[in-house]
């Protein structure tokens, strides 16, 4: 986790969302909210930036929470704040940006897959999702949504006195002796990145390398601190719907991860003796989770935090939820299984 209160200061390190199979540099809007926990609500807030971007939806709720502080926040931009990263920067009253820092504004982005209806809903999805972006840099810079989207679809990259100039930032600060430091990533993943950034990802060796998930092989205690015990229920969502076993059987897989304590070895067997569905659309448990079927406390918190037009902005993407009876097969699915494969 890379958002940590110091001296009354948040910080905020590394990538928005949970890639902690890609690197330990990572923070999520649940990450974001326990840190805000161990702040003075009664003071401004300073906030400290340095976050090449990353998941879209986490990037949307962290700003709104942010916004919303009752004494509001002041940003500073150490390093980098692009995509994802740059949006939670507009929360500042001011924002402040070191003079080695660099930011950057562009359309939301997704992988998808499945059928061409299925990659409509999505394209529809990403323009209203880019279009609630651009409103909030728009009141950000008091320019016009047109014009921040079209920033926006240019990938547009502002150097410190660039970004106050058009408004994305309030000040420039400090003498810029350090040089460029930035979060930690691979630059040349961007269409136009600046040269000094994909050559220093080069130098670096930043590239994102996938790590097989870790089973855990004990059980969580009942005495267990709040924050490991988050840990190791991420790690065992993580160790089930990573498995390889778990492609072809998504709907089995998420009810096995969410809504049951299996541990990962038994939800593994279990996947192995399903037969796989046919493909299913592209709504992800995540999308679900935001349109509405919310699963956990901080589910419905980050929910509640999205920027207006956000939630709706996904809405279409929606697919019957199989915790219930949007599935014929999901009804008593699991006891079955195990009564006719003797697992208990």
């Amino acid at each position: 986790m890379s958002a940590f209160v110091s001296n009354g200061k948040l910080y905020l390190n590394g990538m928005v969302g949970d890639y902690t199979w890609f690197t330990k540099d990572c923070f999520t809007f649940e990450d974001v909210m326990t840190a805000l926990d161990q702040t003075d609500r009664s003071k401004k807030l300073t906030v400290h930036v340095n976050s090449a971007g990353g998941d879209a939806i986490d990037g949307a709720a962290i700003y709104s929470a942010l916004a919303a502080l009752p004494n509001g926040v002041d940003i500073v931009i150490e390093g980098i704040a692009a995509s994802a990263g740059s949006l939670i920067a507009m929360a500042g009253k001011t924002v402040t940006m070191t003079s080695s820092a660099v930011m950057m504004i562009h359309d939301v982005m997704q992988f998808t897959d499945g059928n061409s209806d299925d990659h409509k809903r999505a394209l529809s999805a990403l323009e209203a999702m880019s279009n609630v972006y651009a409103g909030v840099y728009a009141a950000k810079s008091k320019k016009s949504v047109t014009a921040c989207r079209n920033l926006m679809k240019a990938e547009t990259w502002f150097e410190p006195d660039q970004a106050v100039a058009a408004g994305f930032a309030d000040k420039v600060s400090g003498p810029g002796a350090r040089g460029l430091m930035v979060a930690a990533f691979d630059y040349s993943l961007f269409q136009h990145a600046p040269k000094k950034l994909v050559d220093l990802a080069a130098a670096k060796n930043w590239k994102a390398e996938t790590k097989s998930p870790v089973i855990p092989k004990e059980k969580t205690m009942t005495n267990t601190p709040a924050a490991t015990a988050r840990a190791e229920a991420a790690a065992r969502i993580k160790a089930i719907m990573m498995h390889a076993e778990a492609e072809g059987r998504t709907a089995l897989a998420e009810h096995l991860a969410y809504e049951t304590d299996m541990d990962p070895e038994e939800a593994v067997k279990m996947l192995a003796l399903a037969g796989k569905a046919a493909p299913e659309p592209t709504m992800t448990y995540e999308q679900r989770r935001l349109a509405g079927h919310g699963i956990t406390e901080h589910d419905r918190r980050r929910a509640a935090a999205m920027p207006e037009g956000y939630t709706s902005a996904i809405s279409g993407l929606a697919r019957p939820d199989y915790r219930g009876g949007g599935d014929p097969k999901a009804s008593g699915l699991v006891a079955n299984m195990k009564r006719r494969n003797g697992i208990k």
